[in-house]
């Protein structure tokens, strides 16, 4: 996916159980976004992430954003089908260019939707 600001749609919610993280193991989800590009065909991204529910938590944070209601507990499925903004940066590890999401923002109601 280039970079800059692109129109997704939810599309995938996966459990990756425990992972090892910089942190040591956490319990990890994987979110993909999916974006129509101009050759028509469907293009990916991937954020994972600790299925943490705190505030300042990434989960916590993609949830406040898309203004996703959230308790004690959340069932990552909800988030199937949510259509938001994502920013895109490439970034270079080990050779290789990928996508990282920079930011996710909540898509706008256009006038007279609710």
């Amino acid at each position: 996916m280039s970079e800059g600001l692109h129109s997704v749609t939810i599309t995938k919610a996966e459990d990756l159980g425990l992972e090892r993280t910089r942190f040591g193991m956490r319990d990890c989800a994987a979110i993909y976004f999916t974006a129509d590009q101009k050759e028509g065909k469907p293009v990916d991204v991937r954020t994972r992430l600790v299925k943490s529910l705190q505030p300042e938590s990434s989960l916590g944070k993609l949830l406040t954003a898309l203004a996703v209601p959230f308790g004690d507990t959340f069932d990552l499925n909800v988030l199937v089908g949510v259509k938001c903004k994502v920013v895109i940066q490439q970034k270079v590890r080990d050779g290789q260019t990928y996508a990282s999401i920079a930011a996710i923002l909540k898509a706008r109601q256009r006038a007279g939707r609710r």
